[in-house]
């Protein structure tokens, strides 16, 4: 995938919802969007490129260490822009905490659709 090798034995797995919320924390406001509307397979490559950017990714020179939000948003950042780049903002965005994230956020872009699961929500493993 995009020229790198994937290890084999290790992977990630995280729900659309918390793709999107990982994006909006960063600065990736339009990808957010994105992120909630990925297919299965779509979803599944992004995945995978979390898992290259978790391995290989340095924590930055200065400040916090590199997060697993930042690791996703850099993953769906890749695989939308088909070119590796950082996230816009280096810290985290945050919500007021009544605003706190609860997913009712995410839904309301889909237009009072339902978020669509993956396998690894409904409890399945879709590397067997």
């Amino acid at each position: 995938m995009f020229g790198r090798a994937i290890p084999d034995d290790f992977r990630i797995t995280f729900r659309r919802d918390v793709l999107a919320e990982a994006l909006w924390e960063y600065g990736e406001d339009e990808l957010a969007e994105a992120a909630l509307g990925l297919g299965e397979d779509d979803l599944q490559q992004v995945q995978l490129l979390a898992v290259w950017h978790h391995v290989n990714d340095a924590d930055p020179g200065s400040g916090r260490n590199l997060t697993n939000a930042r690791v996703m948003a850099r993953a769906m950042i890749e695989w939308a822009d088909g070119t590796a780049r950082d996230t816009k903002r280096m810290r985290r965005r945050t919500r007021p905490k009544e605003e706190a994230y609860d997913g009712a956020y995410h839904a309301s872009l889909l237009s009072g659709r339902a978020l669509p699961s993956t396998p690894a929500e409904d409890g399945l493993d879709v590397y067997d």
